[in-house]
């Protein structure tokens, strides 16, 4: 997160083919306009990339938008994570604060010249922490919620045969980086 307005970009890389990677979001994500409720997101998904939102139960205007690329990197996939508020929501937020930083002056002109009284001065920093605190853990709960379900389903092989299991030996060093 950076800034007044909330947004994440992340980096996951998995052992999981780039083709791997599409299919596992393909079957999680409905058509965009659906209201398949099964589903983890709704969007789109292609070869290199994807535009998704998280199916949710109720309203939330900080739902994420998550665009995505997959880039094969030799034996890993990364897959790059850019969440950000719907356009509308960044623009009110936005409006919000600044609103909110406006009326901070107003008043404190005010009190220093005696028309307001000097605790006025709290209500326009009360409702700009508020906007602030609103937005960013609303968003970042929704986040956290659309990167955990994306670091599963990018994370999920197949089972493989036993004897292909025993003799693998090596771990899954898939990692995440938060950018």
């Amino acid at each position: 997160m950076g800034g007044f307005i909330p947004q994440r970009h992340v980096a996951l890389d998995t052992r999981l083919s780039v083709e791997e990677v599409v299919a596992s979001l393909s079957r999680a994500v409905a058509p965009q306009g659906t209201r398949d409720s099964r589903r983890l997101f709704r969007g789109t998904v292609a070869e290199h990339g994807f535009e998704l939102r998280r199916v949710i139960a109720y309203r939330n205007s900080f739902l994420p938008r998550i665009h995505g690329t997959i880039d094969g990197r030799g034996e890993k996939t990364r897959v790059a994570l850019d969440m950000r508020l719907e356009s509308f929501t960044q623009f009110f937020m936005g409006f919000w604060l600044l609103a909110t930083v406006g009326g901070e002056f107003v008043t404190i002109g005010g009190a220093l010249t005696g028309r307001l009284p000097a605790i006025a001065v709290l209500a326009p920093a009360v409702m700009f922490v508020f906007g602030w605190l609103l937005a960013n853990v609303a968003f970042s709960y929704e986040a956290n919620e659309a990167e955990r379900s994306l670091t599963v389903l990018i994370r999920t092989r197949p089972p493989r045969p036993r004897a292909e299991r025993a003799n693998a030996g090596a771990a899954d060093d898939s990692t995440i980086d938060h950018a």
